[in-house]
């Protein structure tokens, strides 16, 4: 059974100004009882006859879960002299206060302000926390915050405590200045906006340096052992991947309101690109999986934060790097990032690479891509994946034959693809129609028939010979003349 919120008890503490001020207290004493609050004051509970010390004193000390002081300027002066009521009921809380460790539940209230001055609170709580309710814009602020504390239902409440990453307990100081950059970033930022892509820079420049240190030296072609050091070099990787992950979590979290500037990391990528060279195909193999995964991140994060610009950049712009089959410098896409001519990472990593029962998986390099990736971007990692896929496709004529194939599809959980299936949307679509590459829905739709001439939407971008492990066309998730039907 699910269980019922306490009502919190709450005994109202304060000054009998005047009439009109003591009616204002009903009212709040109303409210409260209206939103679940189990509100008392004096007037309601004192009866006639009864000893008003011992009544404040058990309100104070045990029957009120909180003791609400409602604070103006004669509350102040009262409890700070010891004067009628407040004074009384002051010397009870003062007692409270000091001797009690819950000292949470006497709660200031700042109820009226009286004067031009700074807030004045009683002597016995100016120095803790209290709650301005003092005018009608403060009571809209501050009144959910009050009703949260009185319920114990923060706005934010802490997550569970997860299990300590793996890689924590790596003495390796290697990457000490990856690490200082992020503890940094935030505060930078915060301090100097205008220098955010200043520090993104900063940050990959680092990372690239470290990242050339996991060059592997092979001394054997046995090819069972080859693949062994490549996964023992792409698990050492790990501690430097995690930092990547943490940055790129604050990066785009900034890039709500600071523009990424994209080219800093078509650079990134390029320079990785450049250490794709070399005769022995089994150096190249841990490279070509970490800029792989580098780059499905970049495209993962900015989905998951529906930075569609940013996508455009990396999907569509030219990357500048020598392409070693062919000792040329040429203008480059991503779809000619990994080296797929040369090498056959997804084979090698297969080898020594295999399923609790022994046997393989279907695609090795999806799987060991959705392994490491961090739980709350595997759906985003898959979309990413898929995204530059059917993105190749439909820019076929511009991209040549080097094609994208999507190793995490297998892994997909859902039928639906959110970004295919909200274009129905003109405003949506406006906002990620540049990630195609396209200015109108027609033009969409052209491309997307155009796919119908490729091995795409013949079912023949598949895994296997079985036909269900294929990529979906793209008219799967979405029906082309619904697009921008809807506002």
């Amino acid at each position: 059974m699910e269980e019922k919120n306490k009502i919190p008890k709450v005994f109202l503490s304060y000054a009998r100004t005047n009439s009109e001020y003591a009616d204002s207290i009903m009212e709040f004493a109303y409210a409260l009882r209206e939103d679940g609050i189990d509100a008392s004051v004096d007037e309601w509970d004192l009866k006639l006859g009864d000893d008003i010390y011992y009544f404040m004193e058990s309100k104070i000390k045990s029957e009120a879960d909180f003791v609400l002081l409602m604070i103006n300027d004669e509350f102040t002066e009262r409890a700070n002299k010891r004067k009628a009521g407040v004074g009384a009921e002051t010397q009870i809380i003062a007692k409270e206060l000091y001797e009690n460790v819950e000292q949470g539940r006497i709660i200031p209230i700042l109820w009226r302000h009286d004067g031009e001055e700074d807030i004045k609170l009683p002597t016995i709580v100016e120095s803790r926390y209290y709650i301005d309710l003092s005018s009608d814009e403060k009571f809209g602020e501050n009144y959910e915050l009050l009703l949260r504390t009185l319920f114990n239902k923060p706005k934010n409440p802490k997550n569970k405590i997860g299990k300590m990453p793996e890689w924590i307990n790596d003495t390796n100081n290697r990457f000490t200045k990856t690490k200082t950059i992020i503890k940094r970033f935030d505060s930078q930022v915060e301090s100097h906006p205008e220098k955010f892509n200043s520090f993104i820079e900063d940050f990959f420049n680092e990372y690239f340096e470290y990242l050339k240190t996991f060059k592997i030296e092979f001394t054997t072609q046995d090819t069972a052992t080859a693949s062994k050091e490549i996964h023992k070099s792409i698990e050492d990787y790990s501690v430097l991947k995690n930092d990547l992950v943490v940055f790129l979590a604050k990066m785009f979290k900034v890039a709500r309101y600071e523009e990424i500037d994209s080219e800093i990391i078509i650079e990134f990528l390029s320079n990785i690109r450049s250490l794709l060279s070399g005769n022995n195909q089994y150096s190249l193999v841990n490279f070509d999986f970490m800029l792989r995964e580098i780059f499905l991140y970049f495209i993962a994060y900015a989905l998951k934060n529906k930075n569609y610009s940013f996508i455009a950049d990396l999907l569509n712009s030219s990357y500048y790097f020598e392409d070693y089959a062919y000792t040329s410098r040429d203008t480059k896409y991503f779809v000619a990032l990994d080296v797929r001519d040369r090498i056959h990472t997804n084979d090698i990593l297969g080898i020594s690479f295999k399923a609790d029962n022994g046997n393989s998986f279907l695609t090795p390099l999806g799987e060991l891509l959705l392994r490491r990736a961090p739980s709350n971007l595997k759906e985003f990692l898959v979309d990413a994946d898929l995204l530059c896929c059917y993105v190749y496709y439909m820019n076929k004529d511009k991209f040549g034959d080097r094609d994208w194939l999507p190793f995490t599809y297998v892994y997909k959980q859902s039928d639906s693809i959110d970004y295919f299936t909200r274009l129905t949307s003109k405003k949506y679509f406006e906002r990620i129609k540049e990630v195609f590459d396209v200015d109108s829905a027609d033009e969409f739709r052209k491309k997307v028939i155009s796919t119908h001439d490729t091995s795409l939407f013949r079912r023949q971008v598949r895994f296997s010979n079985d036909w269900r492990k294929c990529v979906e066309p793209i008219e799967s998730y979405i029906d082309l003349y619904k697009i921008c039907t809807e506002r």
